[in-house]
């Protein structure tokens, strides 16, 4: 798994909790069986402005398998995971970003996930 793309058009991107948090999701191009989930738990802070830079280590990543269902890699609570929210454009609800950290396969071994991108329009 070393050295894996994971690519895909997310087709879903919802802020929830009083703008606190918010979450991106959609099936993979790069195999049309999996797919991935982004949750995001903005720490002090509110999506309700133009954000130029926001850091963030509270961020759930989970990449799945959509025909077993089961999970191919998933961050845990107690391993490094973290955001960088690059730009958030209010009026227009576009955020873009990147997020990188560390998740557990189902061998037990843990995954260096890096350069991870990203570029939604949150509803």
């Amino acid at each position: 798994m070393e050295n894996t793309i994971a690519c895909g058009k997310l087709d879903t991107a919802i802020v929830i909790n009083n703008r606190t948090v918010f979450t991106f999701f959609g099936p993979s191009s790069c195999s049309i069986d999996t797919g991935m989930v982004v949750t995001v738990y903005l720490q002090n802070d509110t999506l309700n402005r133009d954000i130029p830079y926001l850091y963030t280590s509270k961020v759930s990543f989970f990449y799945y398998d959509r025909v077993t269902p089961s999970y191919i890699l998933m961050s845990q609570v107690y391993s490094p995971f973290s955001l960088i929210l690059e730009n958030y454009d209010h009026q227009t609800r576009l955020a873009t970003g990147s997020f990188s950290g560390s998740a557990l396969a189902p061998d037990n071994h843990f995954v260096s996930i890096n350069s991870g991108k990203f570029k939604v329009k949150l509803l």
